[in-house]
C-alpha cells in the first residue's frame, strides 16, 4: 500500500468520524427540544399536525430531497464542505418522533407539580425531561451514528 493511499484512508476515517459525531450532536440538539415542545403543546390538533409533518418527511425518499438540498447548499456557498453536509442531515424526523414518544410517557403530574413549585419551561426541560429521556438519547445517538456512518449518496453529492 502506498503512502498516499494510507494518507487518504486516514483522512476518510477522520472525516467520517467527524461527520458521525458532529451529526449526532446537532441532531440531538435539534430533536430533543422539538420532541419536548410538541409533547407539551396543549392542543391535540396542533400536536397531530406536527406529528403528521414528521411522518410525511419520514415517508419522503431521501433522493427526492437531494436536488433542493443541493441547490440550497450551492446558493449559500456550502457545497464541498462538511458544514453543508451536517446541516442537510441535521433534521431527523424519526428522532423527533422518538423524543415526543418519550415525553408523552412521562406522567403529566410530574410536570404539574414542578410548575406549582415555580419551575419554568427551561427547568422542566432540564431537570425533568432530559434526565428521564437519557436512555432514548443513547439509543438515538447509536442509531444516528450508524446512519451517518453509512451515508453514501449525500457525501458523494454534497462534498
Amino acid at each position: 500500500m502506498s503512502e498516499q493511499h494510507k494518507k487518504n484512508e486516514k483522512n476518510f476515517l477522520i472525516q467520517g468520524s467527524i461527520l458521525a459525531i458532529a451529526g449526532v450532536l446537532i441532531q440531538i440538539v435539534i430533536a430533543l427540544p422539538a420532541g419536548y415542545a410538541i409533547a407539551r403543546i396543549p392542543s391535540p390538533k396542533a400536536q397531530t399536525f406536527f406529528l403528521l409533518t414528521c411522518v410525511f418527511f419520514l415517508l419522503l425518499p431521501q433522493q427526492a430531497l437531494m436536488l433542493p438540498q443541493y441547490l440550497v447548499l450551492m446558493n449559500i456557498g456550502w457545497l464541498n464542505s462538511l458544514k453543508g453536509l451536517l446541516i442537510m442531515t441535521a433534521f431527523q424526523p424519526w428522532m423527533i418522533l422518538l423524543f415526543w414518544f418519550a415525553a408523552k410517557r412521562i406522567d403529566s403530574s410530574l410536570f404539574d407539580s414542578a410548575i406549582c413549585d415555580g419551575a419554568s419551561n427551561w427547568m422542566l426541560f432540564r431537570k425533568i425531561y432530559a434526565p428521564i429521556v437519557r436512555p432514548y438519547v443513547m439509543i438515538a445517538a447509536f442509531l444516528s451514528i450508524a446512519e451517518s456512518w453509512n451515508l453514501l449518496e449525500q457525501p458523494m453529492t454534497f462534498l
